[in-house]
């Protein structure tokens, strides 16, 4: 019996990515919802609905974050805060029609009243998570 390891990528840049994709994790997951495994399909559902419905459009549209410029001997230099809709506008490789797209969804967005459902979702999701499966 052989057993052949693999990696995950072969180039440098996504094995770097993976870093960026844990820390996105403890900021836009682990957070909210911990390290527990939900066994209950129905809790589930509820964290998939509220993290692709009204949690990223408040973090895609509204929330600010760094983008790590470059380092130099320990010392850290970023960008300016901007939303991720801001950088993708601000990108040349997107087309104009979907630039215009979302900034007309953002339009009919309103921040407050995302977040309020955010909240509600997350009372959902934590009495579904108390319940037993």
């Amino acid at each position: 019996m052989s057993i052949v390891l693999d990696r995950s990528a072969g180039n440098n840049q996504v094995i770097r990515d993976n870093a960026h994709v844990e820390q996105k994790n403890w900021t836009h997951i682990r957070q909210w919802f911990g390290y527990e495994r939900y066994e209950n399909p129905e809790v589930v559902e509820a964290i998939n609905q509220m993290v692709r419905g009204p949690w990223s459009q408040l973090l895609n549209y509204f929330h600010t974050s760094l983008k790590l410029e470059k380092k130099e001997k320990g010392k850290r230099v970023y960008d300016t805060p901007k939303t991720p809709l801001a950088r993708v506008v601000a990108s040349e490789k997107i087309d104009s029609k979907t630039k215009e797209r979302l900034n007309r969804e953002k339009t009919l967005l309103n921040p407050f009243e995302l977040k309020a459902r955010v909240k509600e979702q997350l009372k959902v999701i934590d009495k579904l998570r108390r319940q037993k499966t």
